[in-house]
């Protein structure tokens, strides 16, 4: 059976679930309130304090909590990328000085350069398979911060980091959900290079 969703802007999804019951839940997280965002908000936070004028990609950047907290912590430049349209305009809003622009995350990213500081705050399984394009863009040292799998799924988004070359250095859980923090192989967990 399917439950109906409706999202804050009227929008609606399916899910597979046992009931038929309607569900008002928000289109976008965006208050930093949730576990994943929380865990995400940190690990950027630490990232950035280690890196000199970090550039930042906020893959899947939703209302751009995490876009905020960047620019917050000291990010030379920011740049937010997110599938859905009503993001891309939240997040613009939210932080005017990022660059921000409506992405495919399961993509190719190249066009976009190289980034010291890597978070995606999505969910499991989508998070996974964008793992081989936020490796393909971290600069030499980066750090890349994926989170928003329930800890289940943290063995297998961290064999996928490992698969694109990089090395899972940091792993943290919050009420049933992970955050892994990887660098590139072969790397000491050391400042960024600028």
């Amino acid at each position: 059976m399917a439950r109906r969703l409706t999202g804050a802007d009227e929008t609606t999804w399916e899910a597979r679930t046992g009931d038929a019951a309607d569900v008002a839940v928000p289109r976008l997280f965006g208050d930093g309130g949730h576990p994943t965002t929380q865990l995400a908000a940190e690990a950027v936070e630490r990232a950035i304090r280690a890196c000199a004028s970090p550039r930042v990609l906020d893959a899947g950047t939703g209302t751009g909590v995490l876009a905020e907290r960047a620019r917050a912590c000291g990010a030379s430049e920011i740049v937010a990328v997110d599938r859905d349209a009503a993001a891309v305009l939240n997040a613009r809003a939210r932080v005017p000085e990022a660059r921000v622009a409506r992405r495919d995350l399961e993509r190719p990213l190249h066009d976009l350069g190289r980034f010291d500081v890597i978070v995606a705050n999505l969910p499991y399984p989508e998070v996974r398979r964008c793992i081989p394009h936020l490796a393909g863009v971290a600069a030499f040292g980066a750090r890349v911060i994926v989170t928003g799998a329930p800890l289940v799924f943290a063995g297998r988004c961290e064999r996928t980091l490992t698969a694109c070359g990089l090395r899972v250095a940091e792993r943290r859980a919050l009420s049933g959900w992970c955050a892994l923090i990887a660098f590139r192989r072969g790397t000491d967990i050391q400042p960024c290079a600028r």
